[in-house]
C-alpha cells in the first residue's frame, strides 16, 4: 500500500520545510518515508547507508513520494527542515540496529526533522 506525504508529515511550513532533491540513479525503488543521506560530492541523495563514506551515512532528509531511480536519477520532494514526521512511517535500511536508528533520529532532529509517535 502506498504512503503519501500526508501520512508521513504531521506538521511543516509551506514553501520552507520541503525541497526538490535528486535521487541518485541506481538507488532503485524508494518509498515515501525513506530516510535519505546526501552524497557530499555529487550532492545527490540516496537511502541512508550506514556503511558508506560518501555522505549518505548521515541522515539529512525524508523522502515524501515513491520514486523509481533504478536506471536514472529522479527529482523528488523531501522534507529537509522544520518538519514533524511520524516515527513509525520512517523507512530505515534493512537490518538497522535500534541504537543506530536512535542515533539517526537524533541526527535528523538536530536538523529540525523531529519525530513523534503517530497513528
Amino acid at each position: 500500500s502506498s504512503m503519501y506525504a500526508s501520512d508521513v508529515v504531521k506538521w511543516d511550513i509551506q514553501d520552507y520545510s520541503r525541497k526538490d532533491v535528486t535521487i541518485t540513479s541506481g538507488s532503485g525503488k524508494l518509498k515515501c518515508g525513506t530516510v535519505l543521506g546526501q552524497n557530499s560530492t555529487t550532492k545527490e541523495y540516496g537511502q541512508l547507508n550506514l556503511s558508506s563514506t560518501n555522505g549518505t551515512q548521515l541522515p539529512c532528509a525524508v523522502l515524501l513520494s515513491d520514486v523509481d531511480a533504478t536506471t536514472e536519477s529522479v527529482v523528488a520532494v523531501a522534507a529537509v527542515r522544520l518538519t514533524t514526521v511520524v516515527r513509525q512511517k520512517l523507512i530505515f535500511p534493512d537490518g538497522i540496529s535500534d541504537d543506530d536508528k536512535a542515533k539517526a533520529l537524533d541526527e535528523l532532529e538536530a536538523l529540525g526533522i523531529v519525530n513523534r509517535e503517530g497513528a
